[in-house]
């Protein structure tokens, strides 16, 4: 399952990933964040993703590279005001997920509290 929202008082838009993904359903899913993201920066100046991955699997090889494209690709998206807060359920995963998320508009935590005061935080 994925699920995005924005919220237009906070700017934020909030993802939440669970189980495994079609490469066509991911693909479907990123074209949407992408749009409201693209909100965001319009009505906000900034974009701000929070992404609960608290409970996600190790996806396909095949899903990971469309990952893996789509963030090289964000280039335009994501600017030196905008961020990218990614929770997880474990220090394990945290450190894993460091090594990918290795911009400075991207971080990982283990509490929506401490993500979102990140978020929201002057950068």
């Amino acid at each position: 399952m994925l699920a995005a929202t924005y919220d237009s008082v906070t700017g934020i838009v909030t993802c939440k990933a669970g189980g495994f993904y079609t490469v066509d359903y991911f693909e479907q899913f990123t074209h949407d964040v992408s749009a409201m993201s693209t909100r965001a920066k319009r009505e906000k100046g900034r974009v701000k993703i929070l992404i609960h991955a608290e409970g996600l699997p190790v996806q396909s090889a095949d899903v990971a590279n469309v990952g893996q494209r789509i963030t090289s690709q964000t280039g335009g998206l994501i600017g030196p005001d905008d961020r990218i807060a990614m929770i997880l359920s474990s220090n394990l995963s945290k450190i894993q997920m460091s090594r990918v998320m290795v911009n400075s508009a991207s971080k990982c935590f283990l509490s929506e509290a401490e993500a979102v005061a990140w978020l929201m935080s002057d950068c």
